[in-house]
């Protein structure tokens, strides 16, 4: 499912919104997580020994959501809290 989605980036400088397959942030390594069961509080262990990273989450329609709460917990786990229970997926972008 993850694989649908085509990166989205905005240029910082110019303010423009960049369309493209490319990877002007030297991503690193993407990570996926789904959460299939509904609950307000997702906790994710990534394993990536990093809390260098952007974070996108998207319910079950592809529409992205905004937690209310990304907690790093340590350099491995983070936790997302929701208002609500939610399902859905969240991509990890890391930096090198």
């Amino acid at each position: 499912m993850v694989s649908q989605y085509k990166p989205i980036f905005l240029n910082s400088e110019t303010g423009e919104w960049i369309f493209s397959l490319d990877n002007p942030y030297n991503y690193t390594k993407t990570i996926s997580y789904t959460q299939t069961v509904p609950y307000n509080v997702w906790t994710v262990q990534h394993n990536m020994n990093s809390n260098h990273f952007i974070i996108k989450i998207f319910d079950n329609e592809n529409v992205e959501i905004i937690p209310d709460q990304v907690y790093i917990i340590d350099l491995n786990n983070i936790s997302i809290t929701f208002s609500s229970n939610v399902t859905g997926n969240t991509m990890i972008h890391f930096f090198g």
